[in-house]
C-alpha cells in the first residue's frame, strides 16, 4: 500500500535527521556497529533527538517538522470548504431558484452547513481509506506527490558529499 510506503520513507528520514538520546542520563546515545546505547548507562530504551525541536520516543512526532523541512507545499492536499463546493457543483451542476441559478455546493453550504461538512468529511475519509491522501498533524497531503517529495529528499539524504 502506497501509504505505508510513504510512513516508512518519512520513517527512514526522521533517524537520518535526529539522533538516539537517553533520557535518563539527559545525553546524547552513540551509535557502535549500527547500535545505540547510552555509553555512561547501558541502556538502549532510547528517544530520538531532533536538533533543535526536541526528543521523542518513536517518530511520528518529528513528522510534521519534517515536511516543514522538505519542499511538501507541492504535496498539500487543498481541502477546503471552496473545494468541496467545487466538488459538489461538477457533480450535481447549478440549481435555479426563483430564476436565479446557483451553484449546488454553494446552495448546500448556505443552508445546510451541517450536511455540507459532513459530506466534505465523509469524502475526506473515503480519499484516507483509499490511500489517496494522508494526513500529517492538521494537514492533508496527496500520497502520490508526497512519495515523490519524499524520494527526493532521500536521494538527497543518501547522496555522500564532495569534498
Amino acid at each position: 500500500m502506497q501509504r505505508d510506503t510513504v510512513i516508512a520513507k518519512m520513517d527512514e528520514l526522521v533517524y537520518a535527521k535526529t539522533k538516539p538520546f537517553c533520557y535518563t542520563c539527559y545525553r546524547e546515545a552513540e551509535v557502535i556497529d549500527d547500535y545505540a546505547r547510552c555509553l555512561k548507562c547501558g541502556s538502549d530504551d532510547l528517544m530520538r533527538l531532533w536538533p533543535g525541536y526536541g526528543c521523542e520516543y518513536g517518530t511520528e512526532t518529528f513528522y510534521r517538522p519534517l515536511l516543514d523541512a522538505l519542499d511538501s507545499q507541492r504535496a498539500e492536499a487543498d481541502l477546503s470548504d471552496d473545494w468541496w463546493e467545487e466538488i459538489e457543483t461538477s457533480a450535481y451542476g447549478q440549481i435555479t431558484i426563483a430564476g436565479i441559478t446557483w451553484d449546488t455546493g454553494h446552495v448546500l453550504r448556505e443552508l445546510d452547513p451541517i450536511a455540507f461538512q459532513c459530506g466534505k468529511l465523509d469524502y475526506i475519509a473515503s480519499l484516507e481509506e483509499d490511500g489517496e491522501v494522508i494526513e500529517v498533524g492538521d494537514q492533508h497531503y496527496w500520497v502520490s506527490q508526497l512519495e515523490d517529495v519524499l524520494d527526493e529528499a532521500l536521494e538527497e539524504a543518501n547522496t555522500p558529499a564532495e569534498a
